[in-house]
């Protein structure tokens, strides 16, 4: 009989022993999982658009080119507006004249470049049905006359929309009519 009263007591006293601290260590243990840097790849469209403003607001031609996926696509105003593919040669000339094309975007100035409708955004809010807009699948977005893709690789201008004034003064003109 005392032996069922003492067990109680001998087992709380073990489990009470076994469970003592244990060593501490210094060192992280290796099987520790680091979340990948989202900003560091320009994953997320937040930090691509700011990576991608500061490099068009410095003018620095080979970080916008990093961002950019060549040939670069453009296509005119009008839907029946042939593509036109510009390589990476052919981009700088065509990225500058891009930049100075008014947007229409601005209710308050029509006239409104690319480079100040960038300039005047910091940030892009995504609104249903409007421009700035990105696609449900969340891979694909529309800015201004720019539209972004998201593939392995993170965010890059894959399109320009562009004036004919452009094409003309490119030299490629005769290439955006059907």
């Amino acid at each position: 009989m005392k032996l069922n009263i003492l067990a109680p007591f001998l087992f709380c006293i073990l489990m009470a022993a076994s469970c003592g601290n244990k060593p501490t260590t210094t060192e992280a243990p290796s099987s520790v999982f680091e979340f990948p840097n989202e900003n560091r790849t320009e994953d997320n469209f937040p930090a691509f658009w700011t990576a991608f403003r500061n490099a068009v607001l410095e003018n620095k031609m080979a970080e916008i080119k990093k961002r950019t996926k060549f040939p670069l696509k453009t296509k005119g105003i009008m839907d029946e507006d042939t593509e036109i593919d510009y390589n990476e040669n052919e981009f700088d000339e065509m990225f500058k004249l891009f930049l100075d094309m008014p947007t229409g975007l601005n209710p308050d100035n029509f006239d409104e470049t690319h480079l100040e409708y960038i300039s005047r955004n910091k940030e892009i809010v995504f609104e249903e049905f409007k421009n700035p807009r990105i696609t449900n699948l969340k891979d694909m977005a529309t800015v201004a006359s720019f539209v972004f893709y998201k593939d392995k690789d993170g965010w890059k201008i894959t399109m320009l929309y562009l004036d004919d004034d452009i094409y003309t003064k490119t030299g490629k003109r005769a290439l955006s009519n059907k």
